[in-house]
């Protein structure tokens, strides 16, 4: 029977491998910088506004309130049932919310950075920007740590489900955290709300407004080591406005922890 963890690990270090070594190869060619594709300039409709709206009201404001008061939205700790209905959610809302991007036809998904043209180059700036995030965020979950803020008791709860949970657990894990969440996270965060915030308010306000509600939701524990990922991808929207290259800074970030968490397990 197959290794389930094991298997998991070597997946992921594969992907975090391929995008890097595309980077070192565009690198060597000397075309790891490229130019931007133009983009429209997009307009704010209002049935984007409601989404934008609605999205806060149900799932930024009551983290925003527990995270006030003290409380750890996760108490209860996850479980295979919550991953799944978790993946459920995030593939609803990425097929909900992009239809609707398109509804009206003033603005193209492409505008949005909904698109695949140049999707390597794209690919490789997310790789920059996962590059840049990584040590900014271990810099500060450090610094919590050496302040007695944060500790083994505060560590996100699907990752204690990996240190613990079976196989169908992992594999949900793994897909919730490098696929399901990136989707529908940087679609709202980045897509709707920073390219919305964007047509109104000065770059760097339009950046921090989406970043601090992105670490908000993820919990009071969470939230600091995740603000300078959340501005990275911030800043990385802003000047490629390419949901390719955000997704991919999301998705290698929280596989990179998979795998740290994985190889604790495997190996303890």
């Amino acid at each position: 029977m197959a290794d389930v963890p094991a298997l998991v690990i070597t997946l992921l270090l594969v992907g975090l491998l391929l995008v890097l070594a595309e980077m070192v190869r565009a690198l060597l060619d000397g075309d790891l910088i490229t130019l931007r594709r133009p983009r429209r300039p997009l307009v704010v409709e209002w049935h984007v506004v409601a989404v934008a709206a609605v999205f806060v009201l149900v799932f930024v404001l009551p983290a925003v309130i527990e995270s006030v008061r003290g409380r750890r939205l996760q108490e209860g700790g996850a479980s295979e049932k919550s991953v799944v209905f978790s993946i459920i959610v995030s593939l609803v809302i990425f097929g909900a919310v992009v239809p609707l991007l398109a509804a009206t036809g003033k603005n193209r998904l492409a505008d949005y950075g909904l698109d695949m043209q140049g999707w390597r180059a794209e690919m490789r700036y997310g790789g920059l920007g996962y590059l840049v995030s990584i040590p900014l965020v271990l810099a500060v979950m450090v610094v919590m740590g050496l302040a007695a803020l944060r500790g083994p008791q505060h560590v996100h709860p699907y990752l204690k489900l990996l240190e613990t949970g079976n196989d169908s657990a992992i594999i949900g894990v793994a897909f919730a955290a490098v696929v399901a969440a990136p989707l529908a996270e940087e679609l709202i965060f980045r897509v709707v709300l920073q390219g919305l915030l964007e047509s109104a308010l000065p770059s760097w306000a339009a950046i921090l407004i989406p970043a601090v509600a992105f670490a908000a939701i993820h919990g009071r524990h969470d939230a600091l080591p995740l603000f300078p990922l959340a501005v990275v991808l911030g800043i990385v929207y802003h000047l490629r406005r390419s949901f390719v290259a955000v997704f991919t800074i999301h998705a290698m970030f929280n596989a990179t922890f998979l795998v740290l968490t994985l190889c604790d397990r495997e190996f303890s």
